[in-house]
């Protein structure tokens, strides 16, 4: 009997189901909540309405010129190292910011090249190029070896297959049949831009993806360090990915591993043929740069409100020296050539190339992220708003999809707009806008005139851009004494007795931005750091300075003897005074109480 009610009400929990189910839809599929996700998706719906015209338009403007200003040689220099066309890298410069105009939710995010973004999208460019070419056999016949002047140097390549020799009595001449492997373009020809839009698509798909899974905490694992020493390998192959043009010589392109083995070694078999004229530009354009950002920039900017570009101002130079004094053709110096003056129709991505550029995309993808987020970290401490990691990896995945119906190749959050928001305070995302619109105009009507930039010069400023990278070096110095460990390996992770895993620096010290109503008082409780290690250190004073400036009373409890020895040791006395040191949590506490009373 009992086991007739037990099946009579499962029958009546199951055929309830469709009922609750129903009831949960209705529930959260209401007009006002799907709204709000729409909203959400589209953060311009909530901040075009609100747009104060009279406030913030000529502030807008001045802001977004700049911006074009910085953005026209910096696209052209990362379309260098992506290996495309010059006009691609302004398209670049121009779609992913407008599209983030309608999905971005920071005022003060600019999207672009950066210059190992690019590099790793160069990678997987000539990967697809190599993969969708065949060999074939070529040969060639010569008589007497006067056809051709330098048929030694063909014999000893290295694509020579074989080579056979034959006397001809009849006209007394000696005929050599010289067999080399040449390759094809492809049985489907692929473009270059063909597989950097590909890849752009595919980058923002799994960005979406990521994002509706809430995977973007995997930004959290990527510590300072483990970043740092991703940035500066990767500048090391920009740096020699530009040295050619530097010179003025060519080289074969390397790919697969161990190809900067291979570049540096096609670099030094070359360099005899270095061009004196093109060094020399190029010596001189680092020099102009160096200059004016260490030197005269810090001054500059007690005079003028707005940064000063002086890249665009050497590219100006360099376009001025190399038209009217005819140096492409005096002196062989190369120039980026024919921009097109034309909006480009979109295009579908190439499909048919997703499942060999499917690994190079996701280290993409997840670099692309890991940059964006760090740099919306940034934007919240330094502007102190809150930012959604999860919105910002849908604005940047649907910026991605959006923009690869455009011959557009990968792009990420770059600081410019950052630094230009220090000068703009009152610029909205209407700057990205005017910014958009300059680069367009630049294109229908001034690209003609950009077809005489040097590409030395744009090496030039790509080798520069990359001394901030370099700086982390520095770090190294800081490391050593007590960081052994992290220097060897480059990781940085914190690690606790009583909570095991990753630990970031964001959960730690999260805060409002806002000092406390009332005085109180943090006691951090030591006793659970068995090892901390620099980033570690870092991050605890910082919490000390943060807190402090808010007016917190901030002190240290229960460190264990080595992380004494590690205070001792290092800067962080400079910082936390030894006062804040005490050497249990009940004395802490004691030492805060004591402290509100006064």
């Amino acid at each position: 009997m009992q086991s007739d009610n037990d099946s009579q009400q499962f029958r009546e929990r199951t055929s309830n189901y469709p009922q609750r189910a129903l009831n949960v839809l209705r529930t959260k599929l209401t007009i006002k909540k799907i709204g709000r996700a729409i909203i959400s998706l589209f953060p311009i719906l909530h901040w075009l309405p609100r747009y104060n015209f009279q406030q913030s338009f000529f502030g807008d403007l001045s802001g977004g010129l700049t911006m074009a200003v910085f953005a026209l040689p910096q696209g052209i220099a990362m379309a260098a190292v992506t290996g495309v066309d010059p006009v691609y890298g302004l398209y670049t410069a121009i779609f992913p910011t407008f599209f983030y105009i309608i999905f971005g939710n920071s005022k003060h995010h600019s999207l672009g090249g950066l210059a190992i973004l690019s590099l790793m999208t160069k990678s997987a460019i000539d990967q697809v190029t190599m993969a969708q070419a065949r060999p074939f056999n070529h040969t060639m016949v010569y008589r007497n070896l006067t056809d051709i002047e330098n048929v030694t140097d063909i014999v000893s390549t290295e694509d020579v297959l074989f080579v056979n020799t034959s006397f001809d009595s009849d006209t007394n001449e000696t005929i050599q049949a010289i067999t080399m492997e040449r390759w094809t373009d492809g049985y489907r020809p692929v473009k270059p831009i063909h597989v950097a839009t590909t890849i752009l698509f595919l980058s923002g798909v799994i960005q979406i993806l990521m994002a509706i899974f809430k995977l973007d905490f995997f930004a959290c694992y990527f510590c300072e360090h483990v970043m740092s020493g991703f940035v500066v390998g990767g500048c090391v192959h920009v740096f020699f990915a530009q040295v050619q043009h530097i010179l003025g010589i060519q080289i074969q392109q390397q790919t697969g591993a161990g190809y900067l083995y291979y570049t540096i070694k096609e670099l030094i078999s070359h360099i005899h043929e270095t061009k004196p004229q093109t060094l020399a530009m190029s010596i001189c354009s680092m020099a102009f740069l160096i200059f004016g950002k260490e030197f005269l920039a810090p001054w500059l900017s007690r005079v003028f409100i707005y940064p000063v570009p002086f890249e665009f101002i050497l590219v100006v130079l360099s376009i001025t020296a190399t038209r009217f004094a005819d140096l492409s053709t005096r002196h062989s110096i190369g120039v980026v050539g024919y921009i097109p003056t034309e909006f480009p129709p979109p295009a579908l991505p190439r499909f048919d190339l997703i499942p060999s550029i499917f690994l190079n995309t996701l280290s993409i993808s997840v670099f692309a992220m890991v940059i964006h987020l760090t740099v919306a970290r940034i934007v919240e401490r330094r502007y102190e708003y809150k930012i959604s990691n999860t919105m910002e990896l849908y604005s940047l995945g649907f910026v991605e999809v959006f923009s690869s119906f455009f011959p557009v190749f990968p792009v990420t959050s770059g600081s410019a707009r950052s630094i230009l928001g220090a000068a703009f305070k009152g610029s909205t995302q209407i700057t990205s806008l005017f910014s958009a619109l300059a680069l367009l105009a630049v294109i229908f009507y001034i690209a003609p005139t950009l077809e005489y930039l040097p590409k030395c010069v744009l090496a030039s400023m790509v080798v520069v851009s990359l001394k901030a990278m370099f700086d982390k070096l520095m770090e190294l110095r800081q490391l050593w004494p007590m960081f052994k460990t992290d220097l060897s390996v480059n990781m940085c992770i914190k690690k606790f007795e009583k909570r095991k895993g990753f630990v970031a620096m964001e959960d730690i010290c999260k805060w409002d931005g806002k000092a406390p109503r009332e005085r109180c008082s943090l006691v951090i409780d030591c006793s659970g750091f068995p090892y901390v290690d620099y980033l570690g250190l870092t991050t605890l004073k910082t919490i000390y300075s943060d807190y402090t400036n808010m007016g917190v009373h901030t002190v240290f409890a229960s460190p264990k003897v080595e992380l004494l020895k590690m205070f001792q040791h290092t800067d962080f006395h400079k910082i936390v005074p030894i006062t804040a040191i005490l050497p249990t949590v009940e004395a802490a506490v004691h030492a805060c109480e004591s402290q509100r009373l006064v």
